[in-house]
């Protein structure tokens, strides 16, 4: 398998990693956890809602450079897609 083909993999498969952290973290954020003053002390699973809001950030902030890779690794691709849409108007 070409060194290529597995960075793109890699890259791939942490983009659907973070992003379902992220999804996971922030369902819990808007549905379970309360918003608003003093709602730092509240918990859910053992773990304190301050410490999911900084997961939540960290990890789209891990994905969003992963969003970026993958867009450098396939910018060839991209670009000639873009290409070939605007030559077909």
């Amino acid at each position: 398998m070409s060194k290529n083909i597995v960075h793109r993999v890699s890259v791939d498969v942490a983009m659907f990693l973070t992003l379902a952290s992220s999804l996971v973290s922030g369902v819990v954020l808007w549905l379970v956890l309360p918003s608003g003053r003093r709602s730092g002390y509240e918990t859910f699973l053992g773990v304190a809602k301050i410490i999911w809001v900084d997961f939540h950030t960290y990890v789209s902030l891990v994905f969003a450079v992963a969003l970026l890779v993958h867009l450098a690794l396939n910018l060839k691709l991209f670009s000639t897609m873009v290409k070939c849409i605007l030559r077909r108007r």
